[in-house]
């Protein structure tokens, strides 16, 4: 028979306990993108930095941010000619931003912001 799914609060509470320390943290939000953007980029940064889930990116993304809009950017221009090295580069970017399904499961979020399905007979324990 097969291993029940594991509930999400477990998951991320196991990752948690795996990691060597805690996470550094930056205040600093992510900003406005670079002046050097062309417009086509500078529309894959506001759609990268809109998408990402509240609290993700940061300053010290920044970098990484300008590099994916420049890909997403590229990507849209020719997508036939665009190389898969690059493609693997951009999904692990995105995926890193929470802007994919396994990228926001990999996301260490407080248990007070996931979201849970509320469950009628819960009232019943006490």
């Amino acid at each position: 028979m097969a291993n029940r799914r594991k509930p999400l609060e477990l998951r991320i509470d196991n990752r948690a306990s795996r990691m060597r320390g805690p996470a550094p943290t930056v205040l600093r939000p992510l900003g406005n993108a670079p002046r050097a953007l062309a417009p086509d980029e500078l529309d894959a940064w506001k759609e990268i930095a809109a998408g990402a889930p509240d609290g993700v990116l940061t300053a010290a993304d920044r970098i990484s941010v300008e590099l994916a809009a420049c890909l997403l950017a590229e990507f849209r221009r020719d997508r036939t000619g665009f190389r898969v090295s690059k493609l693997t580069t951009l999904q692990k970017l995105l995926a890193s931003f929470g802007l994919t399904p396994a990228g926001r499961l990999g996301l260490a979020l407080p248990l007070a912001e996931v979201e849970r399905e509320v469950n009628p007979f819960d009232a019943f324990h006490s």
